[in-house]
């Protein structure tokens, strides 16, 4: 992951190793630096200098030593040139306790001043110098080349001019460490008495594999986290194989199946008191496609609802499962129970279901699965021959009896002769509703008798009415006039 480029400098072999005879690991055979050169030991050695480094077994040349008087205060000497807008421009010295004890800015605009400062008041201790610029572009480039150098005792502690809207440097004339004291941290320093904010906590733990997609050269500690390449994308998530160029990897993809649509046809008006019955299916153009579920989870929820509630019948049940054919004549209202299924009407189909809470919908309610668990009716593959489409392609998901508007929200699931098990996810099916052409009210793309029995349904209505062709708000002669009119004709593609 990088840029325009990304470089990387290593070497093999003997001679390699740090060639810097400052350095703490200075290796006088090494010929090639392999930038591992550490610096960690170096310091000021004089036991009698102020900043005195006990651990320190290399001279850095660093040492301060005392005044005539004995005392190790040391003279802060801060040099500013400012950039063309210098009362933008100020600064401020504070303490280890966060105390400002030497100030100064803003500046003056359009004049390039060179300011040095002297301040040799100040006891040795811990100090965080930090500069500011108002309109957050530093003193340098953008306007200028204005730049700062901060020295204590005659020793650089900050420097720079480059920043945004500030920048700050933490440091220690007495003798005491500046760095990370957080222990979490992974260049935690043992030996630091004041945070310098330099904690850094990425670079300890990552991944360590070198041929992973993710590795991290900076890392001394694996987190689990490698990722490879998987022979179907690259490390970039590219497929190796996408023939048709969808950024669908061959391997991964789904063969388009025959399912086109969801449809709905009334099976009886005043079927129960005022209610009619409807049925919805999942229509096919592969007669050998075979819907094996109807289901829902909390991504793709199933969902059945009516603003008038449905009919369920005291022996239906929320699958056909329940319902007997030779009941039929001692109570005729079982044959308009509403259910849900995959092919079958009656219990003469092997229908199953699981994790579906069916008893708000068993009272008349809404159906609503939308948990993370999720539930499905479906059939056993190769078992149940009304999941099979019929003549006319359909394969028949659920009778509902209802006098109101239905909603239905469906994800099929159905498999092809060539063992494919494509899901359709996301449809939504109203009904009775508007039709997508004038007269076809079951949106099957065609006028038919089922399209006019849905207005012969309501003929008389003269208010909230479903099936009404003229836009009165009745249902009456002039609607049925239309609907013969338009009878047996095609709906535009």
């Amino acid at each position: 992951e990088f840029g325009d480029s990304e470089s990387t400098t290593f070497c093999i072999g003997a001679g390699t190793g740090c060639t810097d005879s400052a350095a703490c690991n200075y290796d006088a055979d090494a010929t090639i630096n392999d930038g591992s050169c550490d610096y960690s030991c170096t310091g000021c050695t004089n036991a009698g200098a102020c900043n005195y480094n006990p651990d320190a077994t290399q001279d850095d040349g660093s040492c301060v030593m005392p005044d005539a008087d004995g005392n190790c205060a040391s003279c802060f000497d801060l040099t500013i040139i400012t950039d063309d807008y210098g009362a933008e421009t100020t600064w401020d010295l504070a303490d280890a306790a966060g105390t400002v004890v030497w100030s100064g800015g803003p500046y003056t605009n359009t004049v390039v001043e060179t300011l040095a400062l002297s301040n040799c008041d100040l006891p040795d201790g811990c100090y965080t110098f930090t500069i500011y610029d108002d309109f957050s572009d530093g003193i340098c480039c953008a306007y200028g080349t204005g730049s700062y150098s901060l020295s204590a005792g005659g020793v650089v502690v900050a420097a720079g001019g480059e920043f945004g809207s500030s920048e700050s440097t933490t440091f220690c004339t007495d003798g005491s460490v500046a760095g990370c004291t957080d222990s979490e941290a992974c260049n935690y320093n043992e030996n630091a008495v004041i945070d310098d904010g330099s904690c850094n906590y990425d670079c300890g733990v990552g991944c360590t594999d070198p041929v992973a997609c993710n590795y991290n050269p900076a890392a001394t500690e694996d987190d689990g986290s490698c990722t490879y390449d998987d022979g179907i994308t690259d490390c970039d998530g590219n497929c190796y194989n996408d023939e048709d160029g969808d950024g669908i990897c061959d391997e991964d993809e789904v063969p388009d199946g025959s399912f086109t649509e969801l449809t709905f046809e009334l099976v009886g008006f005043n079927t129960v008191g005022t209610m009619n019955t409807y049925r919805v299916y999942a229509n096919f153009t592969d007669p050998t496609d075979e819907l094996t579920a109807v289901f829902g989870f909390d991504d793709f929820p199933l969902g059945a609802s009516s603003d008038m509630g449905f009919y369920q019948d005291p022996l239906g049940g929320a699958t056909p499962a329940l319902v007997n054919p030779d009941l039929f004549s001692a109570f005729p209202s079982l044959e308009y129970d509403t259910w849900l299924t995959v092919g079958g009407a009656d219990n003469s189909a092997a229908i199953n279901q699981v994790g579906i809470d069916f008893t708000t919908f068993e009272a008349g309610g809404d159906l609503l699965v939308d948990d993370f668990t999720g539930g499905s009716v479906y059939v056993y593959p190769g078992m149940e021959p009304t999941a099979l489409p019929d003549a006319q392609g359909r394969v028949l998901i659920g009778q509902f009896t209802t006098d109101g508007e239905v909603t239905l929200l469906i994800n099929l699931q159905y498999r092809m002769a060539t063992g494919e098990n494509p899901q359709v996810t996301g449809l939504e099916l109203l009904f009775p509703g508007t039709p997508d052409c004038p007269g076809d009210w079951n949106n099957d793309g065609l006028i038919s008798v089922s399209d006019l029995l849905l207005v012969l349904s309501e003929f008389g209505c003269d208010t909230g009415c479903s099936y009404d062709m003229t836009g009165d708000g009745a249902v009456t002669t002039s609607d049925m006039l239309n609907m013969l009119a338009l009878f047996g004709s095609s709906c535009p593609e």
